[in-house]
This record gives structure tokens, C-alpha cells and sequence, in this order.
């Protein structure tokens, strides 16, 4: 039997073009982890490390992202969330529980609007199934992360959001680890899959009759509010959500332990 937390396989598959990388951790029923803009698989090391002792842990890096490849051209979520279909279909996985957090997540709704089959149940982490631009503050974020993106090297830019991500003082791993990751982007494909998120028109509708088990978990302190979340849980069939309290954006990486909890006892909740 391998130790807990043992990668078993570290390869690429060639799709749609490009060498897409990904990791195969632990044994058990399938779950697939979907990072954030400018992430990688890293960024769901404490997830993995947890969850591989009762799961078949994949963790994929998007094209543009990690170790896969970075073409110069335009992304789009419909063509991430190809490539993570295709990725799942060549690991033979059964319907596996797919979670994603922010630019995760839309390509897990993504996946789901265009794949049904595939996925046996969903996890969006801050995320909802199409990106609109409400209320003074978003749009001040939005605006502000736009002239960052623009103008400053990709080191400056993750000093930036490691602050506002991870403020408390005894969180100066998290910030550091952070920056250093984020230097490591490049400027163009991340500006790529920002305006990938910025042009995608969402599945909303879709969404309203995909009836596989959903699970939001949503941060109180996310750039977008809890109420606006809400209706997206409530025009769904099988959709409910979590808040946890006095957390930000990457909630995953902020409080490992209370989100590891709150996944834990979705997924024990069914098949």
C-alpha cells in the first residue's frame, strides 16, 4: 500500500494540443481538485495531503497554468473545461466529484453544462456559474485587479493579492509561499485567463437542470457577497451552501482544517 500523501503518477497527457499536467494521489472513490487564476496543483496541497487517505486524489493545472503548457492564444473557460473532461475520460474516473474554487469553479460549472455525465457531484468554491459585474465594490475590485494585470510584473501582483488574501500576522507562510508561486506565472498566459474569466458568459441557466448533488462553499468575506451566491444555490435542484466565517477568497489555503471539515462532510453525505 503507498503512504498517505504519495504522488502515484506525475504525467502529462497531450490534449487538445497542448501537454496537460496533472497528479494522481491516494486510492478510493475519485475527486478532482480545479485551482484558481495564476494557481496550480500546489495550491491544494493541504486538501491532498488530507483526502488522499480515502480518495483518489486528481489535481490538474490548467493550460496557462503550473507545468502544463502555456500557448500563446486565447483561453476561454469551454476550452479549460474540455481539456479537464478529457483529462478525466483518459483517467477512466467514474463520475467523480469534481471541486473548484474561483476560475475552478466556473470551469467545473463549465464542465458540467457540457459534460453532465461526467461529473457525480460538484463543489464550487467561491465560485457561481457565470460572472457578472455587481455592486460598486466588485466593480472597483475588478477594475483594480485589471490595471494590476496590466502594468506590474507577476511578483508585485501576487505580493499584492498575498496581502489582501492572507492579512492576519500569523499568516506570513501563507503570503510568502504565495509570492514566490505567483512570480513563477507567465505575465501572458495569465493575462490570457483573466480575460477568459472577464469574457465568459456563463451557465446559469444551464445549471437550473443539473440535478447532481452541489455543494457552495462560500467564504463571508469573498469579493462577492453571500447574498448574491444564494440565488444561485436556490435556482438549482439539489444545491445547498456553507458559509464559513472570517474567511477570504482562497479559503482552501486560509483555514485548510474548517474547509477539509466542511468537503468532508459533503462527501460522506452520498454517493
Amino acid at each position: 500500500m503507498q503512504p498517505t500523501g504519495t504522488v502515484l503518477t506525475v504525467p502529462k497527457e497531450h490534449i487538445n494540443g497542448i501537454d496537460v499536467y496533472y497528479e494522481i494521489t491516494g486510492t478510493g472513490r475519485p475527486l478532482v481538485f480545479l485551482h484558481g487564476l495564476g494557481s496550480s496543483t500546489r495550491d491544494w496541497e493541504y486538501q491532498v495531503e488530507h483526502f488522499s487517505r480515502t480518495h483518489e486524489v486528481v489535481t490538474v493545472d490548467f493550460r496557462g497554468h503550473g507545468r502544463s503548457d502555456k500557448p500563446a492564444e486565447r483561453y476561454t473557460i469551454p476550452l479549460f473545461g474540455a481539456d479537464t473532461a478529457e483529462v478525466i475520460s483518459r483517467l477512466g474516473l467514474a463520475r467523480p466529484t469534481v471541486a473548484g474554487i474561483s476560475l475552478g469553479g466556473m470551469v467545473a460549472f463549465q464542465l458540467a453544462a457540457d459534460h453532465p455525465g461526467v461529473i457525480g457531484r460538484l463543489v464550487a468554491v467561491n465560485a457561481v456559474p457565470e460572472f457578472k459585474i455587481e455592486g460598486v465594490g466588485f466593480r472597483v475590485q475588478v477594475a483594480l485587479r485589471k490595471l494590476i494585470t496590466r502594468f506590474a510584473d507577476m511578483e508585485k501582483i501576487g505580493e499584492i493579492l498575498a496581502g489582501r488574501l492572507f492579512p492576519a500576522p500569523d499568516m506570513e507562510e501563507q503570503r510568502q509561499k504565495m509570492i514566490e508561486r505567483w512570480a513563477e506565472n507567465d505575465k501572458a498566459a495569465y493575462q490570457s485567463a483573466f480575460r477568459a474569466i472577464l469574457d465568459w458568459e456563463g451557465v446559469a441557466e444551464l445549471m437550473r437542470s443539473f440535478d447532481r448533488p452541489t455543494l457552495f462553499i462560500v467564504s463571508d468575506e469573498d469579493y462577492t457577497s453571500v447574498e448574491s451566491k444564494t440565488r444561485y444555490v436556490e435556482s438549482m435542484s439539489n444545491a445547498e451552501m456553507v458559509v464559513i466565517d472570517g474567511a477570504r477568497h482562497a479559503v482552501p489555503a486560509e483555514w485548510p482544517d474548517r474547509f477539509n471539515s466542511v468537503l468532508e462532510g459533503f462527501l460522506e453525505g452520498g454517493s
